[in-house]
Order: structure tokens, then C-alpha cells, then sequence
């Protein structure tokens, strides 16, 4: 079977919102599930909270519903909803290249989920890439750096924003996503015969809840 990478998006309810550097989980040095975030720069993440038949397009599309004996989705509650946990890991397994790109192969790149953090515009006109190898997506000339490529943080906008300007708005970074707030989650599946591998890609956000830490009292 040929390989193969799709992209799906999900309306869901979120929980457990660690979408950014400055909160994501960076893993422990205690349990083996620890160890393993641990060793890959820690991960973003986010609980979707679905309907079975959102649950049930996840697995159509190929996301497995069981891991190593594991279920992958939890469920259902007393609602009759369900839970999966969508992962970015920091560090990608691959080499980190850079070169210069065309303002056309970065639109390009970017159609293809590559994330825009990956650019920079060196003020000349000249824009960088800085990623995984992307040759077999579009014509570039990269060099290897030496290091191990960063997935990032995942792309997360505010949704109703970016459809209202038509262009993607960034979401505040700043700005805590509470349990119960409503989004659409992106996520990427690749498929090697049996093999998949599913990562968090971006979020939208379209209501917000806003976050409430544990102890804080509101009156």
C-alpha cells in the first residue's frame, strides 16, 4: 500500500487546552509515558470532547480507535459524548532544512498544512525556510542544519475572525482556552499499509470559554 498523508478537520468541544510553548506538557522524568514526551521537546495537545458520529468519521478516516491494547477514544459519558486526545510532538524525528523560498512555494507549503511559523521575510524580499524537507511538496533547494526540525506549536486562529477577514487571525497566545470552549481541531493522518500516525495540525476557535484556573474563586 503507498503511502499517504491526509488532513481531517472536527467540530469538538475542547479540554485541556495546551496549544502553545509557554503551557504546553514538557513530560517527566517519573513514568514511561513521561520519558517518552519528554524525549521528543514535550507535545501540544488538546481533548476533544465529540458525538459518536463525529467519533465514528475519526475512525472511518482512518484514525484508530486502539493502540497497543489502548483505546483511543473514551466513552461515552453520561452525555453520550466521547474523548480523544489530539498530540503535536515538539521535535520531529526528521532532519531540519533551510533555504530560500518564492513567495508562490511559501502560499504553496502553506495549502499543505505547512505551518507559516516556517517563513520568515528577511525584509529584502528574500523569504527562509526553516522545516522538514519539503522537496517531494514543491521544487525547493534545501540544506540540511544539523538539527532536528520543530513541529511547533500547532496553527491556532480565532475561526469566526479569519472567515470575517479572510485571512487567517492568529489567536492571543495569551489567552487561556477554557474547558467547554467550541473549535474545529485539524489533524493529520498517515497511513503506511497498517502504520498511522495521527497529529495535531491547527485549531480554530469558535466560542470561547474563558479559562478558569483550579482554587480561583469568581464572585
Amino acid at each position: 500500500m503507498a503511502k499517504s498523508t491526509t488532513y481531517k478537520v472536527y467540530d469538538a468541544l475542547m479540554e485541556y487546552a495546551q496549544l502553545f510553548e509557554r503551557n504546553m506538557d514538557k513530560g517527566d522524568d517519573k513514568t514511561d509515558a513521561g520519558r517518552k514526551v519528554a524525549s521528543t521537546g514535550g507535545q501540544t495537545k488538546v481533548t476533544m470532547i465529540i458525538t459518536e458520529e463525529v467519533k465514528d468519521q475519526m475512525i472511518a478516516d482512518g484514525i484508530p480507535d486502539k493502540s497497543m491494547g489502548y483505546d483511543m477514544f473514551k466513552g461515552p459519558n453520561e452525555a453520550g459524548l466521547y474523548s480523544y486526545n489530539a498530540k503535536r510532538p515538539w521535535l520531529s524525528p526528521f532532519d531540519e532544512y533551510t533555504g530560500v523560498v518564492t513567495e508562490s512555494q511559501k502560499n504553496t507549503l502553506i495549502s499543505k498544512s505547512v505551518s507559516d511559523k516556517c517563513f520568515n521575510d528577511e525584509g529584502d524580499g528574500t523569504i527562509t525556510y526553516t522545516g522538514g524537507s519539503v522537496e517531494r511538496i514543491c521544487d525547493v533547494k534545501l540544506t540540511a542544519t544539523g538539527n532536528k526540525a520543530k513541529f511547533d506549536e500547532p496553527n491556532v486562529v480565532d475561526y469566526n475572525a479569519t472567515v470575517e477577514a479572510g485571512e487567517q487571525v492568529h489567536w492571543d497566545s495569551a489567552v487561556d482556552i477554557g474547558h467547554g470552549s467550541k473549535g474545529k481541531v485539524k489533524v493529520s493522518i498517515y497511513k503506511n499499509g497498517a502504520k498511522r500516525i495521527v497529529r495535531l495540525e491547527s485549531v480554530g476557535i469558535t466560542d470561547l470559554v474563558e479559562y478558569v484556573s483550579s482554587g480561583e474563586v469568581r464572585f
